[in-house]
């Protein structure tokens, strides 16, 4: 059965819990933007969490190299329009879901 990311985000847009658990934070954090565009492409997910902004990237693939450099890519676009004064200020967390990775690509992740 092929998944496809709109799915996967329809759900958790729908249920903030599933999203809660899967970040594992302690409270429902709230929709900021679905599919948002920016200058470096369309962000799928952006929450806010107490006074913090998740963004989040799905991908229905295993890991890649190159979703990290679009992750990248969306955080400095999101920086931009803190500094900007268009978007509400506060740390940014990047969050990277894929369907495989490994402890490698987690190290490759998290040094970027």
């Amino acid at each position: 059965m092929e998944i496809r990311e709109s799915q996967i985000e329809d759900i958790l847009v729908s249920a903030p819990i599933l999203t809660k658990n899967i970040l594992r934070l302690k409270e429902d954090p709230h929709l900021l933007s679905r599919q948002m565009l920016m200058p470096s492409g369309r962000l799928d997910l952006l929450y806010a969490h107490r006074t913090d902004l998740l963004l989040i990237e799905l991908k229905a693939v295993p890991f890649q190299k190159q979703f990290v450099r679009q992750l990248s890519g969306y955080m400095a676009d999101l920086v931009k329009l803190q500094t900007e004064g268009q978007l509400l200020q506060g740390r940014i967390y990047p969050y990277l879901l894929v369907t495989q990775a490994t402890e490698a690509h987690s190290r490759i992740a998290t040094a970027n």
